[in-house]
C-alpha cells in the first residue's frame, strides 16, 4: 500500500498532489502497470482477432441489446437509465473492442429481464448463472465472476457453522435468482421464501419476520454499508458459490463466441482491480464473544465436575489433572485474545457497571483522556469525564439498551473539553449487566470543517470587496461632483444660502448611503449564533442589496418572484452566504459563455422552497454529480477554490436542516433550497 507522504505543515501541496492523482485515468494507470510491472492491458480492438464471420456478424448486427438486473449492487444497477456497478466496468472494457454499440434495455426487475431474454428482446444478459431452465433459451460463457453465498442475520444471532441446523427457520431469497432452485433442491428441509428483492428480504429480517437472508457476499455487504448499517451481521457461509457468466441467446453461436473472446481477453490483474473497486466488506469467520463467555462458563462447570470426580474416584486422578490443565489453558488463551482485541482497537472502549463506575477500558482510552494508563480509570465514574452541561444528555443515552452514535463534548483528565462521537450497548459479561461504550475523537475532523469554512469566507471576502467598489462608485462620483460644483460657485461668488444647504444635504444623503453599505457587508460576515424566523424573500432582498449594482453593471437581468410568505427558522446570514454564492456562480458562467440576454431568476415557492436559476445552458452531465464535492471546481484556472458549493451544502443541510440540490432545465442550471 504505497502512498505519497507530505509534510502536515504544507496542506496546499497535499491538495495539489491529491487532485493530480485523481486526474490519472483508468487507462493511463493500466498502461503504467503494463510498462513497469509487465501486466497485460488490451487498449485497442486489434488485440482481439475476430474471424471473418464474426466481423460480418457485427457489421450486419449494428447493435447488441443487453438486459441487466436493475437493482443488484454492487454487481450492477440501472440508475437514471445508466448501467453502473461491477459488471458495467467489464462492459466498458468490452465496448472498446466492438465496432457496434451495446444498448441497455430498461427493465423493472430481474424477473422481467429474464422474460425479455426469453422473448428475444435482449440479445444478452450481462450477469447470469447457468441453470437447467435458462439453458432452454440461453447459452453461457465461462464465468467471469465468482462469489460466495452468505447468511445475513440480526446482530444477536450466534455464528452458524451448519446451515442445515436451521430447519423451519424462515430464510429470504430474491425471486427469480438462480440459486433459489439450487438451494431448494439441496436443502429440502429449509423454509426458503422468495422475496421481491434484497431490500425486502433484509427488512423482513430486521422486523423479525424472517430469521435470515441468503445472498451474495458483495450484495449483502453493500446493503449493510448503504442502508442497514449496524443492524445486521454475516452469521455464516454456505458451501455454494455463485458463478456468473454472460448469457447469450441460444440461436446465435457467433455472438456467444464473440462474448467468450471478450472475457478471455481480460487479465487477472484487471479483474482484481474491478473487484477491489466495488468490494465493500470482507468475510471473516470470527468468534462470537457472547458464545465465548457461555462456553467459558460451561468449561468452568466441567472443571468443577471433574474436581468432584477426582475426590471420589482417585483412580482417575491423573487423567483429570490433565483435562483441567487443558481447560484452564484454553480459557486463558481466550481471555488473552479478548484483551488483545480490546487494546488494539483505535477507538476508546469503556466498560462500566449499572452505576456508571468504570470496570475495564483499553489503551486508546488512556491516550484519549490523558490518563497515565488504562488502570487509572478503574473505579472512577464515567461522569467525571463529562462536562456539567452534557450530563443530562448522557444520562438519557445510558437509559437506552442500545444507543445510536451521537456527538458529545467530553472532558480529559487535564480539564480540556473536546468533541467526540460515541455509542453504547448493554451486554452481560461474567453474569453482570455492563455498558460497553465506544468513543471516537472528532477534534481533527472539527478543525478541518472550521478550516473549510474559513477558506470559503476568505474566498468570498475578495468578491465582497469587489461588490463594495461597485456600490460606492456612483455615490462617490456624486459627492465629488457636488463638492466641485460648490467650490466653483464659491469662486464665482455666485451662490445662495438655500442652494448651498441643498447641496450639503445631498452630500449627507450620499454619505449615509455609503454608511449603510458598510453595515450591510459587516452584517454579512457576522457569525450567526441563534436561529431566527424570517421570510426567504427578505434574505433574498438583503443579498441583492449587496450584489445588485455589480450585476447591473455587467448587464445581467435579475428577475425575482415571491410566492411563499411562510417564515422559516434558520441562520439568516449563513443562508444569505449560500444565495450570494449561487448568484455569483450564475454570473460567472453567464459571462464566461457570453450569453445573449443573460438572466438570473430567483423564486420562492410554497412549503419553504427557493430556487436560483440561469439561462447559461446547464451543467455538463458528466460533472453534475460532483459539483458539491470539496475542492471540485470548474474554475480552478480562474482561482476557483472548489469550496463554495460544498460549504453551501454543509450550511443548508447540516446547519439549517434543509436540502440543497441541482438539476438542469431547458435553459440552464436550477439550484433548489428546501427547508
Amino acid at each position: 500500500d504505497l502512498r505519497f507522504r507530505i509534510n502536515k505543515t504544507n496542506p496546499i501541496l497535499y491538495n495539489i498532489i491529491k487532485k493530480s492523482l485523481n486526474q490519472i485515468s483508468y487507462q493511463e494507470f493500466e498502461e503504467l502497470k503494463s510498462k513497469w510491472l509487465f501486466t497485460f492491458y488490451s487498449s485497442n480492438s486489434s488485440l482481439i482477432k475476430f474471424t471473418l464471420d464474426e466481423k460480418n456478424y457485427l457489421k450486419n448486427k449494428k447493435i447488441i441489446t443487453m438486459c441487466t438486473d436493475p437493482d443488484w449492487m454492487p454487481f450492477e444497477k440501472l440508475e437514471k437509465g445508466k448501467h453502473i456497478g461491477l459488471s458495467a466496468d467489464y462492459f466498458n472494457i468490452f465496448q472498446k473492442h466492438l465496432q457496434i454499440p451495446i444498448k441497455v434495455i430498461q427493465t423493472n426487475s430481474w424477473s422481467q429481464s429474464l422474460e425479455y431474454a426469453k422473448s428475444r428482446k435482449c440479445d444478452i444478459l450481462s450477469l447470469a448463472m447457468k441453470t437447467h431452465l435458462r439453458k432452454q433459451y440461453m447459452n453461457f460463457t465461462t464465468p467471469y465472476l465468482k462469489t460466495p453465498l452468505v447468511l445475513a442475520t440480526r446482530q444477536n444471532v450466534p455464528f452458524i457453522g451448519d446451515i442445515t441446523t436451521l430447519t423451519n427457520k424462515k430464510l429470504g431469497i430474491p425471486k427469480g435468482y438462480a440459486f433459489v432452485e439450487i438451494l431448494k433442491h439441496k436443502y429440502p428441509n429449509l423454509n426458503i421464501i422468495e422475496v421481491k428483492d434484497i431490500q425486502d428480504g433484509l427488512q423482513k429480517v430486521k422486523d423479525g419476520k424472517f430469521f435470515g437472508y441468503i445472498g451474495t457476499l458483495e450484495s449483502v455487504g453493500y446493503q449493510f454499508q448503504k442502508e442497514f448499517n449496524n443492524k445486521f451481521k454475516i452469521a455464516g457461509r454456505l458451501d455454494e458459490t455463485l458463478e456468473l457468466s454472460i448469457a447469450v441467446r441460444n440461436d446465435s453461436k457467433i455472438l456467444l463466441n464473440i462474448m467468450q473472446k471478450l472475457i478471455d481477453n481480460i487479465d487477472n490483474s484487471t479483474k482484481q482491480m474491478i473487484l477491489n473497486k466495488w468490494m465493500l466488506i470482507k468475510y471473516e469467520k470470527g468468534t462470537d464473544y457472547t458464545l465465548v463467555w457461555q462456553l467459558t462458563s460451561v468449561l468452568v462447570l466441567i472443571i468443577l465436575f471433574f474436581i468432584y470426580r477426582q475426590i471420589t474416584l482417585n483412580k482417575y486422578n491423573k487423567n483429570l489433572e490433565l483435562e483441567i490443565k487443558k481447560a484452564i489453558t484454553n480459557i486463558e488463551e481466550k481471555n488473552d485474545i479478548f484483551k488483545y482485541l480490546l487494546d488494539t482497537t483505535m477507538e476508546a472502549i469503556v466498560i462500566s457497571d449499572k452505576n456508571g463506575d468504570i470496570i475495564q477500558t483499553n489503551h486508546a482510552s488512556a491516550i484519549l483522556f490523558k490518563e497515565k494508563n488504562k488502570d487509572a480509570f478503574i473505579g472512577k465514574n464515567i461522569m467525571e469525564y463529562v462536562p456539567q452541561y452534557e450530563v443530562q444528555k448522557l444520562k438519557e443515552s445510558l437509559a437506552n439498551k442500545f444507543d445510536e452514535p451521537k456527538e458529545y463534548n467530553l472532558k480529559k483528565n487535564d480539564g480540556t473539553i473536546f468533541p467526540v462521537l460515541s455509542s453504547g450497548r448493554n451486554v452481560i459479561m461474567n453474569g453482570q449487566n455492563v455498558r460497553v461504550s465506544t468513543v471516537l475523537d472528532l477534534t481533527e475532523i472539527k478543525k478541518k470543517d472550521y478550516q473549510l469554512i474559513q477558506q470559503t469566507r476568505l474566498a468570498q471576502m475578495g468578491e465582497m470587496i469587489s461588490m463594495i467598489a461597485h456600490q460606492w462608485r456612483q455615490p462617490l462620483n456624486a459627492i465629488t461632483l457636488t463638492a466641485s460644483n460648490l467650490k466653483f460657485k464659491c469662486i464665482m461668488d455666485d451662490i445662495e444660502k438655500n442652494i448651498f444647504l441643498e447641496e450639503l444635504s445631498l452630500i449627507d444623503e450620499y454619505s449615509e448611503y455609503l454608511s449603510h453599505t458598510i453595515e450591510d457587508f459587516r452584517g454579512f460576515f457576522k457569525e450567526s449564533k441563534i436561529k431566527e424566523f424570517i421570510l426567504l424573500q427578505d434574505i433574498v432582498e438583503s443579498a441583492l442589496t449587496i450584489v445588485r449594482a455589480s450585476i447591473n453593471l455587467k448587464k445581467i437581468k435579475i428577475i425575482t418572484t415571491y410566492n411563499d410568505y411562510e417564515t422559516v427558522e434558520i441562520y439568516a446570514n449563513e443562508v444569505k452566504q449560500v444565495i450570494l454564492n449561487l448568484i455569483k456562480n450564475a454570473e460567472d458562467i453567464l459571462l464566461e459563455k457570453n450569453i445573449k440576454n443573460p438572466t438570473i431568476t430567483i423564486e420562492t415557492l410554497a412549503n419553504k422552497q427557493l430556487i436560483v436559476k440561469d439561462n447559461a445552458g446547464g451543467i455538463p452531465e458528466d460533472i453534475i454529480d460532483k459539483i458539491f464535492d470539496p475542492y471540485f471546481s470548474t474554475k480552478l484556472k480562474k482561482d476557483g477554490t472548489g469550496l463554495g458549493l460544498y460549504m453551501s451544502k454543509v450550511i443548508i443541510e447540516e446547519h439549517c436542516g434543509g436540502e440543497l440540490s441541482v438539476l438542469n432545465d431547458t435553459h440552464g442550471a436550477v439550484f433548489k433550497i428546501a427547508f
